[in-house]
């Protein structure tokens, strides 16, 4: 139990943090798929939509993290 512990409590300093000039930044999932993003951009509201190499198009709600798919494309 005290290696679990110690495993999920040293987990945040797992997280790597990149420079890119003056801008520092930490990479996050936001989303994992079965089938490969094939292209995505953002919308006005803030959200993403995507499509997959399978064909099938989705929009991302980026604050719940939730995929929705678009039926029909």
């Amino acid at each position: 139990m005290k290696i679990l512990l110690l495993f999920l409590i040293s987990l945040p300093a797992l997280a790597k943090v990149y420079k890119s000039g003056s801008v520092s930044f930490e990479p996050e999932t936001v989303l994992k798929r079965d089938d490969v993003i094939w292209g995505f951009d953002f919308l006005p509201d803030g959200n993403a939509i995507f499509t997959e190499r399978s064909g099938k198009m989705a929009i991302l709600d980026v604050k719940t993290k939730k995929a929705t798919e678009l039926k029909g494309v």
